[in-house]
């Protein structure tokens, strides 16, 4: 496992202006301590109850404060689905007070699901087609369960290669969490995974 980043210079300025500006506001926001997420009652309800101050759409919408737009891709087994979600919009949000994040959630369709996290997804989850359309500022892929030693043989692969290839050329900046940077390093650098006989982990360059 470990955490890697890839990001581009946006070529156009005028290009990451209309992106930003392509989502509806009423969408609704993620700041510091004043929290909101589309659709994701559920999850905001648990904020809630974690102590942290929900702020409502309306709210947001008359704030003169800049948004920025951050993509999570939720690839974790739905034992996890949800906290997964709790962990990165409670990360995202106390990240920096004078910006308002918009959360916007989707997962790959390849993964297997249970009803449950089918009801999540279909609530609270947005399409990989609707994001790509509008755009991000910002991406965030988290890890996922396999069974096969080489990734490649994942049947989530080619959805997941779709957005990191997607990502390379459009979002300024991406982060990958466990498994993700495993597939960046597959993907782009042809550096597949090698099993080790205890666990390494440090910050490496």
């Amino acid at each position: 496992s470990g955490i890697a980043r890839f990001g581009r210079r946006c070529r156009d300025r005028r290009i990451l202006r209309r992106r930003r500006c392509g989502f509806d506001r009423a969408q609704g926001c993620v700041c510091s301590l004043e929290q909101s997420i589309d659709r994701g009652g559920i999850a905001l309800d648990r904020l809630r109850r974690d102590g942290i101050t929900v702020l409502s759409t309306e709210r947001a919408a008359r704030q003169e404060i800049r948004e920025l737009h951050v993509g999570l891709l939720n690839m974790m087994p739905d034992a996890a689905l949800e906290a997964t979600e709790r962990q990165f919009y409670r990360l995202v949000g106390e990240s920096n007070p004078i910006a308002q994040f918009y959360m916007h959630p989707f997962t790959l369709p390849t993964l297997p699901r249970g009803a449950a996290a089918q009801a999540h997804i279909a609530q609270v989850y947005e399409s990989f087609d609707a994001i790509r359309e509008k755009g991000l500022d910002a991406l965030i892929i988290t890890g996922a369960n396999v069974s096969h030693p080489n990734l490649a043989d994942e049947p989530f692969w080619q959805p997941l290669i779709e957005v990191i290839d997607w990502a390379w050329d459009h979002v300024t900046s991406t982060l990958c969490s466990c498994l993700a940077t495993h597939a960046v390093m597959q993907f782009r650098y042809g550096q597949t995974r090698v099993k080790q006989p205890h666990k390494i982990w440090g910050v490496f360059e």
